[in-house]
């Protein structure tokens, strides 16, 4: 769009003519005379002697009556220079010279005008432009030096250059363009071009020269060097360029050229440049590999690099070396997920174009460089993942109105969250305030302060991150306005007050605020039906459950867990058919679990599919365990411990597939440990203590190869312990408090051949046996039982006496921590009577004895002084004491196991540790390492 005053003339070509010689011809503005009126205060037709117009923009000139001689006489001033604004409001209300102006000025854009006299016209682009080819836009250097060869064109090829520029301040009159070449010193071409007049526009103008021909054969081909110009009638010049072009056999853009060599000096300053192993230059000038085909880069139709995608590429350095000025077209850069360090260089703000950055997922520190505010065009900005620190300058966000993603999550960016953040958005003109920005992630730094409020401004918000900061104060219901967002995540800082409505869009599925201490009941208006995954634990939370929770048929995974939710498990949640973990301990839930549970076809309650985990301790949930849980094929961790469930375990939780834990400990179980339990095959802990379980330890137990830890503690379990490795080594603890265990573990008594038959007839019951014997077979195995039986009462009975005859002399050892005792005896012949050689320390309270029982490890028993009648009394109190200490279970205490307290002798049974005691430690500079 342009508007000369004057007329155009017919443009000339630059360069080269047909015969290679310079043309010099210059066409010039046509400018039409301003005549003068005749003076009304003349006298005989004289003029006065001196004019004086000052008022007037316009020249003088004579009239055809003026006489040369009387030319020395007059005396001729012009008026003084105005700005363009103040010629517009001169004779505003003659209504010809308005429209006059308006003629030969256009439509000037008053925003462009200011206060100068002088006009400033600036070059904006430069293109050479051939048919068959995409155009070969060249960068223009602030100091008018293009750095190496500007530019290649083929011999023999029809050119033209156009080039855009824009005007400001005021009128400027008789632009041209001129141009002189040089071939080794000696000047080949020189050309002037007129370009016109202009007056200051909104858009910028555009002007194409003559298209021309190069000059080809064997003498045209080489190097050249060559100067443009911009400059007006008044030679003043806007623009100057100094730069060096080749003629070759083929098209070759320089551009590309110094892209490539700038990338490879990047390269260069890299330690590991494997991934890079394409990025080579061919030797041959007469035709230079482009850097289109390399690795990562993708170039425009003319050969200019616009995108650099090096994600993933295991590229350790920095990015000092990589000058950004050498990319003026590019519009991607992805350097995440590699291990460069440093800083972010502040040339970065040089990619006008640059509408992708992202640099997440390295190992980059320093402050985001505030020429990042240059980047007019960036729709997406990833730096998360980093070492960034400092607070967010506001004037960042003030030019960032494409924004769209912007990720700042990972890093160590302090302070508050610019409220300039919510004023990212675009104003197009027909549709008012427009929020751009979707996706925001500022979550794992240390932003404090309270919530923005300016985000309320960014209608088209889909996800926000906030998590993992220290932001507090309350979260503005306004939230609710953003009818588009999906994804709040506000877990992990210091916010209070009540939990914000979210879901008057009815969009939000993934809506996280744990660890936070929201108060109040959880909002109705959050029974938004496209909820997925809801976690509100660790909160301060009240209300009820069942009345203020409400149906999500998208539901797939919710935490309620400690808060102050009180009311039942409802029946509704039967409507949350795709619930797979739900999580509701540390509660005020009370009731039993609803039938309806068994509908939820995820849920690993009933025909819950997909049910991974399912915790529901320590709330008042009563009643029985439902048997459906069974029907949950996919559950791999059930925990409802600490609840006041009773009834028997339900054999169905047999044909779970539990890989992780089963945790039905602190309820009021009862009757027998189903053997179905033993199909677990996988899992990893088994949990069961204080319970009111009877009967025996399922022998099928031994053969769940996957335990690693379990705890049949507090019930009244009888028999022997299952005969294998992990059984062999599990703590006492895990069988204390029973009514009658037995078994080769230690703190258990050896088991009775009537226990085991016990147990073999128990196990007899289970399994059917086919007999096929003839009677003779019958006789021998009566008469096999018989003698077996008789023996084995002999045995009871030689044992019993045995145990009697101790019993009157003594007291067994009382080894709290398990229900079975060591029998005194076993410790008083292990050490002789306590004899001095298996002394191994003594100290103010007591000796230290080392020995080694039948059965389990290396014991230290510390023998105690005598006490004396005072501290018998004190006894019970003592007794309470061990109990407790025997529970007592850290890597760093050792292990003690419990205590004797019989006639002379009054002991402390702890675990065998070698390298002594813990006070040789701080004394010894090599044991303290």
């Amino acid at each position: 769009m342009s508007l000369a005053v004057g007329e155009n003339p017919s443009p000339k070509t630059m360069g080269f003519d047909k015969e290679g010689s310079a043309t010099d011809s210059e066409a010039s503005e046509t400018k039409t005379p301003s005549k003068i009126p005749p003076n009304e205060d003349a006298v005989d037709g004289h003029h006065p002697p001196g004019i004086n117009r000052k008022a007037s923009e316009s020249s003088l000139c004579p009239t055809e009556d003026d006489d040369d001689d009387d030319e020395e006489e007059r005396e001729i001033e012009l008026g003084p220079k105005c700005t363009l604004k103040e010629q517009l409001e001169k004779d505003k209300d003659d209504e010809s010279l308005r429209r006059w102006k308006e003629q030969l000025l256009g439509t000037v854009d008053f925003e462009s005008v200011g206060e100068k006299l002088e006009p400033e016209v600036k070059i904006l682009s430069l293109a050479i432009k051939s048919h068959g080819r995409p155009d070969m836009v060249l960068p223009i250097p602030e100091n008018g030096k293009p750095k190496g060869l500007w530019f290649t064109l083929k011999e023999g090829s029809k050119y033209s250059l156009q080039f855009t520029f824009q005007v400001s301040n005021n009128i400027v009159s008789g632009l041209k363009y001129t141009n002189m070449v040089w071939k080794t010193g000696v000047k080949v071409d020189s050309t002037k071009e007129m370009i016109g007049t202009f007056s200051p526009q909104a858009e910028p103008y555009s002007h194409e020269i003559c298209e021309e021909t190069t000059p080809s054969g064997m003498f045209a081909r080489g190097s050249y060097s060559a100067r443009s110009k911009f400059v007006d009638d008044d030679n003043k010049c806007y623009l100057e360029i100094n730069y060096t072009f080749d003629i070759r056999k083929e098209w070759q853009s320089a551009v590309e050229l110094l892209e490539a060599k700038a990338l490879l000096r990047w390269k260069e300053s890299l330690p590991n440049q494997s991934s890079l192993q394409t990025w080579t230059l061919s030797v041959n000038n007469e035709n230079l590999t482009s850097p289109c085909n390399w690795f990562g880069i993708s170039c425009d139709n003319a050969g200019s690099i616009i995108g650099i995608n090096l994600a993933s590429s295991r590229i350790r350095g920095n990015l000092s070396n990589l000058d950004f000025s050498y990319f003026p077209n590019l519009a991607c850069l992805n350097l995440s997920s590699n291990v460069l360090s440093g800083p972010i260089p502040s040339e970065i703000g040089s990619l006008s174009k640059l509408t992708h950055l992202n640099l997440s997922m390295n190992y980059l520190s320093g402050f985001l460089p505030l020429s990042l505010a240059n980047l007019t065009q960036i729709s997406l900005l990833y730096v998360g993942n980093n070492l960034i620190s400092g607070e967010l300058d506001p004037r960042l966000f003030s030019n960032w109105n494409r924004l769209r993603f912007l990720e700042l999550h990972n890093n160590n960016f302090t302070g508050m969250i610019p409220l300039e953040i919510g004023l990212l958005v675009l104003i197009p003109s027909s549709f008012g305030n427009l929020t751009e920005l979707t996706k925001l992630f500022l979550h794992q730094n240390e932003f404090s302060g309270t919530f923005p409020h300016s985000l309320l401004n960014c209608n088209l918000l889909v996800e926000l991150l906030l998590f993992t900061n220290r932001l507090s104060g309350f979260v503005p219901q306004g939230l609710a306005n953003l009818t588009s967002l999906r994804e709040l995540h506000l877990s992990e800082n210091n916010f209070s007050g009540p939990l914000p409505q979210v879901c008057q869009g009815a969009k939000v599925q993934l809506f996280t605020a744990a660890f936070n201490n929201f108060t109040g009941p959880i909002p109705k208006k959050l029974a938004c039906t496209s909820l997925v995954r809801v976690r509100l634990h660790n909160n301060q939370l009240s209300g009820s459950l069942d009345r203020d929770f409400g149906v999500y048929p998208n539901l797939n995974y919710c935490e309620l867990s400690h808060n102050r939710l009180e009311g039942l498990l409802s029946a509704k949640w039967g409507g949350c058919r795709n619930l797979e973990q739900l999580k509701v301990a540390g509660n005020m839930i009370k009731g039993e679990v609803p039938e309806e549970f068994g509908k939820l076809n995820r849920l690993a309650i009933g025909k819950l599919s997909s049910l991974e985990d399912l915790d529901l301790s320590e709330n008042k949930l009563n009643g029985q365990i439902p048997g459906q849980l069974g029907e949950c094929s996919k559950l791999h961790n059930l925990c409802l411990r600490k609840s006041y469930f009773n009834g028997s375990i339900p054999f169905q939780l047999g044909y779970l597939a539990l890989q992780g834990s089963l945790d039905l400990s602190q309820n009021l179980l009862t009757q027998q440990i189903p053997p179905e339990l033993a199909k677990f095959t996988m899992l990893e802990h088994l949990n069961v203590s204080h319970n009111i379980l009877s009967g025996s330890i399922p022998s099928l137990f031994g053969t769940m190869p996957g335990l690693t830890s379990i705890d049949f503690s507090y019930n009244d379990l009888e028999g022997p312990v299952p005969d294998s490795g992990f059984f062999h080594r599990a703590s006492p603890a895990a069988f204390s408090n029973n009514k009658n265990l037995c078994g080769e573990v230690l703190g258990l008594k050896p088991c009775s051949n009537t226990s085991v038959e016990k147990e073999t007839h128990k196990k007899n019951h289970n399994v059917p046996i086919i007999i096929v014997s003839a009677s003779l077979s019958w006789l021998i195995l009566s008469l096999a039982l018989f003698i077996l039986y008789a023996l084995s009462r002999r045995a009871k009975r030689s044992r019993e006496s045995k145990e009697a005859m101790v019993s009157e002399a003594r007291n067994l050892l009382s080894v709290v921590n398990y229900d079975g005792k060591i029998v005194y005896e076993d410790i008083i012949e292990a050490t002789e009577s306590f004899d001095e050689k298996y002394c191994i320390g003594s100290g103010g309270s007591g000796r230290v004895y080392k020995e080694k029982l039948t059965l389990g490890p290396i014991l230290a028993i510390k023998k105690l002084l005598c006490l004396d009648g005072e501290q018998m009394e004190k006894l019970r109190s003592f007794t309470n004491e061990i109990r407790a200490l025997t529970e007592i279970r850290h890597k760093n205490i050792v292990k003690f196991y419990g205590f004797c307290c019989h006639g002379p002798h009054k002991f402390l049974v702890y675990d065998y540790i070698e390298r002594g005691s813990l006070a040789d430690v701080p004394r010894d500079d090599m044991k303290a390492k």
